[in-house]
Formats: C-alpha cells, sequence, structure tokens
C-alpha cells in the first residue's frame, strides 16, 4: 500500500508497529460505510479480552489518525469506524465509482467515453490487493469480490464497444484483462467473439487453444459448453479440410 498526503509519500519506519497500517488496510476495504469497533478489535486483537483489546483500539487508531495528519480523516461515530472519504482518496472507492459509471453510460455513450473509462479501470486494477497480506481474512475475501468487480466491469465495457462496432478497441480490452485474469474463461470466449466477427478464423482458434491450455493446466478443467459452441464452426471447417483429398500433381516429364 502506498500513502500519500497532498501528492507526497508519507513515510512508514520499519520498526514502526504493524497496528496502524493493519487498521487502515480494514478501512480501505470497508470503503465508506466502515466497520464496526468490535469487528476491528476482533480481527486486530483475537487474543485480547474486551477492555484489552479496546485499548489496544484507541491507542491504534490515535497512530494512526497522527500517521495521516488529524483526526478528521478517521471518523469514529456510533461504534463505528471509517475513512472520511470527503478528505481520503482510495482506489477501491475510485474503482466503485467507475462501476457506477459504466453502469450509467448508455446505447449514445461515445467510444472516447468507454476507451477512457477502460484506461482508469486498468490504472486502478494494477496487481493484487494488498500483496503478502495473506494474515487477515477480510483482505483475502475482498481480493476475490475486486477480482469479480474488475472482471465484470471490463467485460461490460468491451461488450458496449463490440455493439458500438469496435471491434478492435474491445479486443485491445480483452487482451489486457487476459493478462490479469489468464483463467477468466468469459475474456476468452469475447476474444474469440471479436475475431470471428473480423473474419479472423485462424486467431479466434488460437485463443481457443490458450484458453483450453491454461484451464487444463491449472485449474483441470476443459472449457465450458458455451465455449465449445462459439469455436464449433472453426472445427468443422477444420475437419472439412483435412478430409478434402489433395490437388492434382504435375508429373515432369522424363528428360
Amino acid at each position: 500500500m502506498r500513502i500519500e498526503c497532498d501528492g507526497a509519500p508519507i513515510p512508514t519506519k520499519r520498526k514502526q508497529s504493524r497496528k496502524p497500517l493493519d487498521m487502515l488496510h480494514l478501512l480501505a476495504i470497508a470503503g465508506e460505510r466502515g466497520m464496526p469497533v468490535a469487528h476491528i478489535c476482533m480481527a486486530l486483537w483475537p487474543d485480547s479480552d474486551g477492555d484489552a483489546a479496546r485499548k489496544s483500539f484507541d491507542n491504534t487508531l490515535h497512530r494512526l489518525r497522527k500517521l495521516l495528519g488529524g483526526e478528521r480523516h478517521v471518523l469514529l461515530h456510533s461504534g463505528n469506524l471509517s475513512l472520511n472519504h470527503g478528505t481520503c482518496w482510495t482506489d477501491l472507492a475510485a474503482l466503485n465509482a467507475c462501476m457506477l459509471e459504466s453502469a450509467a453510460l448508455d446505447k449514445a455513450c461515445t467510444v472516447a467515453q468507454l476507451t477512457g473509462l477502460a484506461e482508469r479501470v486498468l490504472g486502478l486494477c494494477q496487481g493484487e490487493l494488498l500483496p503478502g497480506r495473506n494474515d487477515l481474512p477480510e483482505v483475502l475475501s475482498a481480493r476475490d469480490r475486486i477480482r469479480s468487480k474488475f472482471l465484470r466491469l471490463m467485460l461490460s465495457l468491451g461488450s458496449k464497444l463490440e455493439h458500438a462496432g469496435e471491434q478492435n478497441e474491445a479486443m485491445l480490452l480483452y487482451q489486457c484483462l487476459i493478462e490479469q485474469q489468464p483463467l477468466a474463461e468469459e475474456a476468452y470466449r469475447s476474444l474469440i467473439r471479436c475475431h470471428l466477427a473480423l473474419g479472423h478464423r485462424a486467431e479466434a482458434f488460437e485463443i481457443y487453444r490458450r484458453c483450453r491450455h491454461h484451464l487444463s493446466v491449472v485449474l483441470n478443467l476443459a472449457p465450458s459448453s458455451e465455449t465449445e459452441v462459439l469455436v464449433a464452426p472453426l472445427r468443422a471447417l477444420q475437419a472439412a479440410a483435412s478430409m478434402r483429398p489433395p490437388g492434382p500433381r504435375a508429373q515432369g516429364s522424363a528428360p
């Protein structure tokens, strides 16, 4: 996690207690709704009783507010703790805003709007959420949610580009999606569909082979019936080509 204040990074000392950062991670994941104090105490001090955990909570909250530059950035109200999203920006909140923006786009939206939104989403979702933080269950579940949101959002934008007749732009988007989520079969299927629409049958079948390979090696699964139906005409063409008799050969005359 990178923490900045007015564009400048906030330094964190190596010997500094990790608890304020743990608390910040939980609040960033929780979003605008925040998180109950009891939940935070259970997550960060599971072996402490109620009073001891609350004392640790108060101390950690004080240090987090100091780290961020003031009490106004972290709000405690009615037993609930949250970031002040009026003063704090997080990439997770920005991703949620992109999802709302995408849902609001209608058929009259421009290609520039779609590609611009896709670029912003790709800029927000670079790599795994909080890499290395596998000790907090909240982080693990949030990773799955963010991965699913990213996939749905990119597929939605790609579909809108396809319907606008911008297959090439959609293919670039699907390729970026596959690079980040190489097991997302629906992304492969969308990319295959674009190639078929452009008459790129060889490229479409190569994408299918890549999909089948990744699913087999990593998950020991075969492509879904929906994917197989999509490439069935390509298989039929290959079968017909293999059964076609060879053309006549020119016979050379003896010298």
